[in-house]
This record gives C-alpha cells, structure tokens and sequence, in this order.
C-alpha cells in the first residue's frame, strides 16, 4: 500500500499547491499512474488530521474501486449512491455525482476538499452539488485536462495543474505494459504534404473518418487470438454484429452496452478476466473506468477525433500483465494517424494547459446557423422552413468503407514524426498574443507570417470566447 516516488512527489507538489493558495488543483496523471490509490492515501491522511472528504464520480465502477482501496486501509465511509447504505457520521463519502443531484437538501455535513475523478467531465450538476455543499476546496483526477465542448478547465473552475509522469515514463519504470502498435501505413497526405492527388484522396478518406483497413476478424486471429481482447466499436448495432462475427468464426465473443442489465455487465467482466470470453465487443461503455490486468489486446474499430476517448481506449490495454508481455493494438480505423491524435503513449505531458485545454482545436466551438436548401432562409423549425415550406432533406450516415490491406507496425520514424507535429502543437499553445503567432510564423520560415499570425490568433480567440 506504500506509494511509489512519482506519487510521492505528486503529494508533495499537492500540498505546495495548497499552501500557495490554489483551491482547486488538478493532478495529471496517465492510466496506470495510480490516481486512485493515490487518492485513497490522501484521504486516510486527512482523515486522521480529523478532516472531512468527499471522493465524487459518475461511473459506478470508479467509485466501487476507490470503496474497495479505502477498505483495503482500513478507512471508514459512506455511501451517497442510490441503493448504496448511508453513513452520515463517516468522514468519508464515496458519492455518485447523479445521487448527489438529486439530493442536495440531504448530503450531510460539508467536506472540506472534494476530491472530483474524471475532472474533464465536469458539469453543471458538479457545480450545483459543489455550490449546495458550500463551494469547498476540490481537487481534480484526469489523465486528460482537455474537455469535448472546447472549454478550457480554468473555465470550469480549476486554477492549477499537477503534472506528473507520461505513459511512456510508466512503461520504461516497469508499472504498464509496452504497447505495441499496428495501424495504417504512413499516409503523406496525413502530415500534409503537397503530394499527388491521388494520396490526398486516400488521406481524406481517412480523415473523413469512414475508413476501416483490413479485415479485422483475420487480423486479430493471426496476431491475437490467444489474448483477452477488448474490441471498441462504432455504436451498439456494429458492437453486436461484430461480436456475432466473432462467433460464427468459432471465437467466444459477447457484445455489452448501455442497455445490457447489470448482470449481463458483471458477467462480461468476469468471462473477459477468467478467459472465459475471446473478446469483449463494446460501443461507449469501458472506455473509462474499467480495468483489466491481463488483457492483452485492443482492436479499435471506432474513428474517433476526441483525444480524449482514444487515451482512455487504449489505456484499458495498459495495465501491467502477468502473462503477456505486451498489449497489441490493433487500429483498424487509422486514429494513430490522425491529427491531433497519433501515438497512444507519445510524451504530451508538456502540452496540458489550463487555458488552452480544448479536445476540439481543430473545430470552430460555434455551432453554425441551418438555412434553407431551397430559399436560404434561417426561418427552420425542425426539418421545415416557416417561408417556402421546403423539407430539408435528412442525410444518412454514411457507412464505414473497408479497404484491403494490411496493418503496419508503428516505428521509430512513425514515432519521431509524430513527435514533431506535438512539438509544433506545443509552440503553438505557447503563444499568448498576435505578436506571439507572428514571431513564430517568423521562426518557421512561412511566406506571410503576418496573415498566418492573424488566422490562427483569431481563431484561438473564438475559441476563447
């Protein structure tokens, strides 16, 4: 139960904080770092100091793991979980944010930190809770400060950051698994380039997000078939159809989702971890959360443009394992040559900004005005428009294109120039100003850095605003 050196340091760097006047801190730190234990220490030790601590999340798994870590040392709680026994008098709260909600003219007496996992999630309903408790001193748990509506956390309340190890820094210590990762080969249109014609189009297609490369059944049962493997998938039809391919191949494979019972949920986890199941096939559930030390194998089938859902994806792999060496990714939809995505365990540590913390930099956070097809007019309420009458015409999604071809292993070089592209990242989230962006257009050598600077100043200010 002792904690490691990095977490010792994190304590300390969390104490600093605190004596410096910050009420609100978040510690950073990948899957596998430990936030969870690490917070488990912190409580017993305010605890004893004669304090009150809340530990709130939304996912039922997060908060039944940080109850059995305060069991394991000895710490009295209690619930506030719909369906969880009540202890008032306990100097502890395992707290479901939802239950919480519904409560707030019965949550007991105040804490004073509330401990928030999953920090980037936060919500209105956390500020109600928090505002119904007194606004205490909190403290955040992410391995991502970045949130999917383009807030920055600070906007969310928070003032400063902890930051700790990088996943790659936790695997050369010994405490995750190598990740050994085989995705699309190199795209040029992916980094860029001004190549031909016909590699952009490849590269859009991929980026369009409706490419899936290869036949992921084969691939896996060339590579993988023996290892435990969570496989994500795009929505509950394709989870379902995947896991009935599975097994008609003669592989034991189930499919769970939001509308699984509990029962059906528990099952799952105990077949995945006993070997009991080839594969578990899922849509939006164990992406946070969940844990499995043996697993040892991810096939990705989902696009996705949040880096924030493909870290936590793949951080399911992560755990260090007693039987496999390693965790084998499979990226079948291209996310590791995404942009703004790219190797699951690159160094990003440096990139986290309190300010500038968005997952959607590449999007405008404005949501942009419906017209008319047929008259232009924005009058449209629903699908009709109130001055021609027109029907606007309901797009379909458009189903995912499978390619022929092979995955490739992620190499050094694949590595080094993804690098680059977070280095570049990193100047950029560096600059404050106009004058900022012009010098480092200046830097990089580009024709006209001034409306270069212009461009993206303005863009970072919508943004902002």
């Amino acid at each position: 139960m002792t904690l490691f050196p990095d977490q010792l340091d994190a304590q300390h760097a969390y104490h600093a904080a605190v004596a410096a006047g910050f009420r609100s801190p978040i510690l950073v730190a990948p899957t596998g770092f430990g936030k969870t234990h690490w917070a488990a220490d912190l409580i017993a030790q305010m605890i004893a100091q004669g304090a009150r601590v809340w530990f709130l999340a939304h996912l039922g798994e997060l908060l039944a793991d940080t109850a059995d870590r305060l069991q394991a040392r000895g710490v009295r709680f209690g619930w506030i979980w719909a369906g969880q026994r009540r202890d008032p008098g306990a100097r502890c709260q395992v707290v479901s944010v939802g239950t919480a909600r519904a409560r707030l003219d019965d949550l007991g007496p105040p804490p004073d930190l509330v401990i928030i996992d999953e920090c980037h999630r936060t919500t209105a309903s956390y500020h109600r809770v928090l505002e119904a408790l007194g606004n205490p001193p909190t403290l955040g748990l992410t391995g991502t400060p970045i949130r999917m509506d383009g807030r920055s956390m600070r906007s969310c309340g928070y003032d400063h950051l902890i930051l700790t190890n990088d996943t790659i820094d936790l695997i050369g210590l010994g405490r995750l698994s190598p990740l050994d990762v085989w995705s699309f080969p190199p795209q040029p249109g992916l980094d860029r380039l001004r190549e031909t014609q016909r590699d952009q189009a490849i590269a859009g297609e991929i980026l369009s997000g409706r490419v899936i490369l290869g036949d992921a059944l084969t691939a896996w049962a060339d590579r993988c078939r023996d290892r435990p493997t969570a496989v994500f998938c795009s929505g509950v039809k394709a989870a379902r159809e995947t896991a009935e391919a599975w097994r008609r191949a003669g592989f034991r494979a189930m499919a769970v989702d939001g509308t699984s019972s509990p029962s059906d949920r528990l099952l799952a986890n105990r077949l995945i971890r006993t070997g009991g199941i080839d594969a578990l096939m899922s849509a939006d559930m164990y992406i946070a959360g969940w844990n499995i030390e043996d697993l040892g194998a991810i096939v990705c089938l989902r696009h996705t443009d949040s880096l924030i859902i493909w870290q936590q994806m793949i951080g399911r792999g992560l755990r260090k394992s007693t039987i496999w060496p390693n965790c084998i990714l499979h990226d079948q939809a291209g996310n590791a040559r995404r942009p703004g995505l790219g190797d699951p365990v690159a160094r990003r540590m440096h990139l986290w900004d309190l300010d500038d913390g968005s997952d959607r930099r590449h999007r405008e956070a404005i949501p942009g005005v419906r017209a008319c097809e047929a008259c232009y007019s924005t009058a449209m309420v629903g699908d009709v428009c109130q001055d021609c009458g027109h029907v606007r015409k309901v797009k379909t999604p458009r189903e995912a294109v499978l390619l022929p071809g092979d995955l490739v292993r992620m190499d050094d070089q694949d590595r080094e120039r993804q690098a680059q592209q977070l280095q570049r990242r990193r100047e950029e989230g560096q600059c404050r100003s106009l004058a900022d962006w012009v010098a480092l257009g200046t830097a990089r050598g580009y024709n006209n850095p001034i409306g270069w600077a212009r461009i993206r100043h303005n863009a970072r200010q919508r943004r902002a605003g």
